[in-house]
């Protein structure tokens, strides 16, 4: 059997008019060497305060070896990008042909990771560092930049209703920063839960972390819509509809994103019945097209945006209910 924890109680000390005050274990002070004048965290959940050891220090920032002999491009991908959202400040490729694929290494690694340069190049190494400090990253205005080329990505798949004058590769482009940027937020989510005096709760991290993989995934959903669109054999009735509940879907983003800045439960809330609403009209459009050349892919892709866009809705209003608690 194991030991079964006690719990110890504690009187509350007036303390002037406003504050009250009780006393810490000293065996809890002394296992986390604190001493007079230390400062420790308070934080709030739904079950009531807990008191943590305010760490000042930064946390360690790690080296790690990666071995690419043997390995594809795709599995050092894999792995460079594992490490950097894991939080090691510096990573080395080392191998007997590393000179050899380096120049890929750049183009398709290195590009879609934010803040990593390299530090030293050469046949057999090929050495990575991050110079951006996490502790000074606001995962809420990372946020805000990925809404902007999502907005960006909404606005140029506009113009495929008509002879388009944007080019495919322009979407990629806004689709390859988005992706740089969740990266990145996942790494500095990492970073600040390891650390106790971080701004947000382990939970609303988590709800953070949700909402950038949602804006994420809305990303690469208008990006490929972009391309059925341009693809669409139809010019009458049907692109029409297609348009018009395009432009309802934006809006369902745009004022979803809207409640989140502005930490607006009550509107996050209102705007939930759209999901069915939305989804109806799409159903019904998707019989009537039935017939028509990539229509229902675009249907597809509006729908998965719907559904996203509803879910990120779902974690604004639980983010700001536990940041009310």
């Amino acid at each position: 059997m194991g030991v079964v924890k006690i719990p110890e109680f504690r009187k509350l000390i007036n303390f002037g008019k406003t504050s009250y005050v009780i006393s810490l274990p000293k065996g809890w002070i002394k296992k986390n060497n604190l001493k007079k004048g230390d400062t420790v965290v308070l934080k709030r959940n739904s079950e009531g305060l807990i008191i943590l050891p305010k760490i000042s220090k930064k946390k360690e920032r790690l080296e790690v070896q990666i071995k690419a002999d043997g390995k594809s491009l795709e599995e050092l991908r894999r792995e460079i990008i594992a490490n950097y959202i894991d939080g090691y400040n510096t990573i080395r490729i080392i191998g007997e042909h590393v000179g050899n694929i380096s120049g890929r290494i750049k183009r398709n690694v290195l590009n879609k990771l934010m803040g990593i340069e390299i530090i030293e190049e050469g046949s057999k190494k090929l050495i990575l560092k991050d110079f951006i400090d996490p502790e000074q990253m606001d995962v809420l205005e990372l946020i805000r930049k990925a809404d902007i080329m999502v907005r960006e990505l909404f606005i140029d798949v506009k113009d495929f209703f008509k002879k388009p004058k944007v080019s495919i590769d322009n979407l990629y482009a806004r689709d390859d920063e988005i992706n740089r940027i969740t990266y990145f937020v996942s790494r500095i989510i990492k970073y600040k839960l390891e650390i106790s005096d971080s701004e947000f709760s382990p939970m609303q991290f988590l709800i953070i972390w949700q909402i950038m993989s949602d804006i994420e995934r809305i990303g690469d959903e208008v990006k490929r819509l972009g391309k059925y669109l341009k693809k669409l054999e139809s010019e009458g009735e049907i692109k029409m509809r297609i348009k018009s509940i395009y432009s309802e879907v934006e809006k369902l983003y745009l004022d979803v994103m809207r409640a989140l800045f502005l930490k607006n439960r009550k509107l996050a809330l209102k705007l939930a019945p759209k999901k069915t609403t939305l989804i109806t009209k799409l159903k019904k459009l998707s019989e009537k097209a039935h017939q028509v050349l990539w229509a229902q892919n675009i249907i597809e892709k509006m729908k998965n945006i719907v559904l996203l866009t509803n879910n990120i809705g779902r974690m604004v209003s639980h983010l700001i209910l536990t940041n009310e608690q």
